[in-house]
């Protein structure tokens, strides 16, 4: 046996329609109204209000038969119901079931849509922020770059003042005692006569000789270790000849 349901757009049940053989028992517990097919004899019961089941008075018409698409009988020639329309009614419930379940679903799947889309417009908030912070930023930079840009040129022209105080400050030694820049290396006083290396940063050196309270120099830009092994032999001279 089946039962189909007819439903208003509420959702609620206006009529049943069941569907069986004649030897099946009907049912009782159904609201009054309802109706009962039986699919092998063609023959439609209504289910009245003194609780009882009783021929359709619309199966009784003249030339009327069940029409299982609009649930109601209509005149024509020939029966519209068989075992397959019966089947047929089961397989329809099923499917406005399966259409309510998918209603349901899409539904739901709106529902989900809406929220993702007011987090995704959070999130285009929260990135146009971000962009706007990254922009102040940038700026920021370009400013603290320009600063520094500044900042090295200065540093430059200071490096460049500083190297020719330098240069000047070398001069004016040289001028007020060019001896200032040399220390002593070697000191070779063994002897009556005595002898003294001096170094330079450079390389450059010289060396003193001392003899009988005379003070003579020689001079030379590099050589150093070769020249005052033989440093008695070098050709000495005043200090004003040599500097």
């Amino acid at each position: 046996m089946a039962v189909v349901d007819v439903k208003s757009v509420y959702g609620t049940t206006i009529k049943q329609y069941y569907i069986g053989a004649s030897t099946d028992t009907k049912p009782t517990d159904v609201p009054v109204g309802a109706k009962f097919l039986e699919s092998d004899t063609n023959t439609t019961y209504i289910f009245g209000s003194d609780r009882a089941w009783v021929i359709d008075p619309e199966h009784q018409s003249l030339n009327k038969a069940w029409n299982p698409d609009t649930l109601e009988w209509e005149r024509q020639t020939q029966p519209l119901v068989n075992i397959s329309n019966a089947s047929l009614f089961v397989e329809l419930g099923s499917m406005d079931k399966q259409f309510a379940s998918i209603n349901s679903q899409i539904a739901s799947a709106n529902i989900l849509l809406l929220s993702m889309a007011k987090v995704l417009s959070n999130t285009n908030t929260r990135v146009g922020t971000i962009n706007t912070n990254l922009g102040n930023i940038s700026t920021r930079i370009g400013t603290v770059s320009n600063v520094l840009s500044g900042i090295s040129a200065r540093l430059s022209a200071l490096s460049t003042a500083i190297g020719s105080t330098n240069k000047l400050l070398a001069s004016m030694e040289l001028w007020l005692d060019p001896l200032a820049r040399f220390g002593i290396g070697f000191i070779d006083d063994g002897s009556a006569t005595s002898y003294y290396g001096y170094q330079g940063r450079t390389g450059d050196w010289y060396a003193l000789r001392i003899s009988n309270g005379s003070y003579l120099y020689y001079y030379d830009s590099a050589n150093f270790d070769t020249r005052w092994a033989s440093r008695h032999t070098l050709s000495y001279t005043s200090f004003a000849g040599m500097f």
